[in-house]
């Protein structure tokens, strides 16, 4: 794909330009602003929506001396392209403002952006017009092939080394282990466990061999303080055997055992033992006396004091009787009280209403004149009649409500009353003095306690003599039976220290048994971890094996760029990556350290090899090619970018 023409309008503060390089290399000059980048901006937004740069959200909209967008107008880019086959086709993208008045409002605002695209003239949605660039070149693609710092300097170097590796040819693990005799025997370490014909590949089993050797190093570092944290446990040991101190364990018991027998034959004899039975025999007795006596008193209390018992719940039954009746007589005088009162008033009510006379108006009240005697005598009878009413209705009432028949009726009850009270209080006095005459009579019966009776005192006599018997034989039976207990308590320590001795030297017997088990796990360690250390060698070798072979096929593919695909390390390990080379008189060095020129020339280098691996050519855009002085030869189309300080405007030359 090569660029013939470019034209713009209104992209990125150009107004208007054209760019027609015809399909050959060009150069663009201009000095720094001027728009040599803009154009390479122009390219990729009609193509693929981005920068040059790859950036996002980028916007080919034209901004004032004060930064801001100006508005209203086309920002236009045309393309016209020659394609491998030789057609030509036109790419062209025009971008405008959509302004809109809202509702309520006098002014229009911009809503957004509208972007309209074309092939060939013909007006195409967007996603019809990325498909047909992206049969030409997908856009990932078209960043690698279009700047030449791209792939050695931004590309993920992963990225890099999988594009190698497809352009070149990877070459498989078999094709490494075949190529050496040495590396035959890595097989049996990727053989995955418990499979038949499962294999790791060479980077998981260095990962599985690494993480294995450090947790093989953890555990021989561990095992020497193990071993020396069992050998200081280690006591020392008596100078016999444990079968000897057993047997000794063995005599030592059956003596205990003998002296545990005499022990319990000196109880067995003990003459004490007949004396403090009939001690025993004797306190019984006294303790049943003394509950008989207590019994007998009860008998004889037992008459009495169930009549107090009877008396005094009569007496409060009594007392709670007249105690009612008081109540009740009270809410009678109430009730009597009230009735009376209710009486009164009602008496005064009728007298005053039957001694009211008739007082109304004789006079007319609007005219003064006097009123008709008829009138006057009508007003004098409806004020009778009424009265009446009033008198009758009064005398109803002092009948239904406190007639003197009522209250004679309630002074009777209340009469009662007090008849029923007066009553009640002689019944309570006289349960009273029944009550206390009883208690009397109780209080003058005196039975004593039986301590003083003729029976007690002989059993306690015979009491104090067995107590004297007991006293004079405790003294040698007791010094028998410590000097029994001192020889049980000496035969047990004597087997309680034996026993230990015995657990000593089982502690010892099993502390050796775990140092020998440590040391032959020492032993297998050091063996696993030479295993592993041999594990990782070969897969060391066969990286740098791999290294090798990759090497001689990735450099067929280019002219002078080489790549570092594996890093030695200061500990001998090998890193991977994929780093760009660079020739230089010094030989060999890293992309990163080169200068500008020899970057441009490399990078034009791996976009020709790729360009003719995808069978996909773009234009070429080289910045700051004014810092290199002959541009390495490459097919696809090269538009150099170059300061010059001279040219105001931009000034383009093509090639031929």
């Amino acid at each position: 794909m090569q660029l013939m023409k470019l034209t713009l309008s209104n992209f990125k503060g150009v107004r208007s330009l054209e760019f027609e390089p015809a399909g050959r290399n060009a150069a663009v000059y201009g000095t720094n602003g001027s728009g040599k980048t803009t154009l390479f901006d122009a390219l990729t937004w009609l193509l693929f929506d981005k920068a040059s740069t790859g950036e996002p959200n980028f916007s080919p909209k034209t901004r004032g001396a004060d930064g801001e967008e100006v508005h209203n107008l086309n920002h236009y880019v045309k393309g016209i392209f020659r394609l491998g086959d030789g057609s030509i086709v036109t790419f062209a993208k025009d971008q405008s403002e959509n302004w809109a008045k809202k509702r309520g409002s006098a002014s229009e605002e911009l809503i957004g952006n509208k972007t309209e695209y074309f092939i060939d003239g013909v007006p195409m949605k967007k996603g019809e017009y990325e498909a047909r660039i992206a049969e030409i070149c997908p856009a990932d693609k078209a960043q690698i092939l279009t700047q030449p710092l791209y792939f050695p300097r931004l590309l993920d170097w992963k990225e890099r080394r999988k594009l190698l590796l497809e352009v070149c040819g990877d070459i498989t693990e078999y094709d490494v282990i075949n190529s050496s005799s040495e590396l035959n025997s890595i097989t049996r370490y990727l053989l995955k466990p418990g499979t038949d014909g499962q294999f790791y590949s060479v980077e998981e089993c260095a990962k599985i061999a690494a993480a294995r050797g450090k947790d093989i190093r953890r555990r021989l570092e561990e095992i020497p303080a193990r071993i020396d944290e069992a050998n200081k446990a280690l006591t020392d040991d008596p100078c016999v055997s444990s079968d000897v101190i057993g047997a000794e364990i063995v005599q030592l018991q059956r003596e205990l055992d003998a002296a545990l027998a005499d022990k319990v034959a000196l109880s067995e004899i003990d003459a004490a033992s007949d004396l403090r039975r009939q001690l025993a025999e004797l306190k019984t007795k006294i303790a049943e006396g003394r509950a008989a006596f207590s019994k007998q008193k009860e008998e004889k209390l037992a008459p009495i004091q169930n009549e107090l018992v009877r008396l005094s719940g009569l007496r409060q039954e009594t007392m709670l009787e007249m105690r009612e009746q008081e109540l009740n007589r009270a809410a009678l005088e109430r009730e009597k009280a009230a009735m009376e009162k209710r009486r009164a008033r009602l008496v005064e009510d009728y007298k005053a209403r039957e001694a009211s006379v008739w007082v109304g108006q004789t006079t007319c009240s609007v005219c003064g004149q006097a009123l008709p005697e008829e009138k006057i005598e009508e007003a004098k009878a409806a004020f009778n009649v009424e009265k009446a009413q009033i008198l009758e209705q009064i005398r109803g009432q002092l009948e239904r409500e406190c007639s003197k028949a009522m209250i004679a009726e309630l002074d009777e009850k209340i009469q009662e009353k007090d008849v029923r009270i007066s009553a009640l209080q002689g019944s309570a006095g006289a349960l009273s003095d029944q009550y206390d005459a009883a208690k009397a009579q109780m209080d003058q019966m005196h039975f004593g306690t039986y301590e003083d009776t003729a029976e007690c005192a002989a059993l306690y006599a015979e009491v104090n003599l067995i107590e004297k018997k007991l006293a004079v034989g405790k003294v040698d039976m007791d010094e028998r039976k410590v000097a029994a207990q001192a020889k049980i308590n000496a035969l047990m320590n004597d087997i309680t220290e034996r026993q230990r001795k015995v657990a000593v030297l089982h502690a010892n017997e099993l502390r050796r048994d775990r140092i020998a088990e440590l040391e032959a796990e020492e032993k297998k360690l050091q063996t696993e971890a030479e295993d592993t250390e041999y594990c990782l060698y070969l897969c060391e070798q066969f990286i740098k094996t791999k290294v090798a072979m990759l090497d001689e096929k990735i450099n067929a593919k280019f002219r002078h760029v080489r790549f570092r695909l594996f890093e030695t390390q200061i500990n001998g390990g090998i890193k991977e990556g994929c780093e760009v080379m660079i020739p230089t008189d010094k030989g060999l060095i890293p992309f990163a350290a080169a200068n500008n020129a020899a970057k441009i020339n490399a990078g034009l280098e791996i976009i020709d090899t790729l360009s003719a691996y995808w069978g996909i050519q773009m234009p070429v855009f080289v910045d700051n090619a004014e810092s290199v002085v002959s541009l390495g030869a490459i097919t696809p189309q090269v538009i150099r970018l170059i300061v010059s300080g001279e040219d105001k405007e931009l000034r383009m030359e093509v090639e031929g």
